[in-house]
């Protein structure tokens, strides 16, 4: 069964906004994409404002994209030790 349009803008704009973190994160980064990184999560904010949902609902999104944040800045801790990831 497909997503609805809205779920699927609204999955993009979260995965679009932790890659986004990821990319700008400093040391091998760009830095400067920090300062648009937040415009998807700020953006699907909006949009899951006038969409009439329960706000409780946007944690979810908002959880996803800092989950791939932290997942991807975080990987080479698992190279370093299983037990520290």
């Amino acid at each position: 069964m497909p997503l609805p349009a809205n779920r699927l803008r609204f999955l993009s704009y979260s995965v679009l906004s932790g890659l986004m973190l990821f990319a700008g994160w400093p040391v091998s980064g760009f830095p400067f994409i920090l300062l648009f990184a937040w415009v998807p999560l700020l953006h699907l904010e909006q949009e899951y404002g006038r969409s009439g949902r329960p706000s409780s609902g946007l944690f979810v999104y908002a959880f996803l994209a800092f989950l791939i944040w932290n997942a991807s800045t975080t990987w080479w801790i698992y190279k370093a030790t299983l037990a520290g990831a």
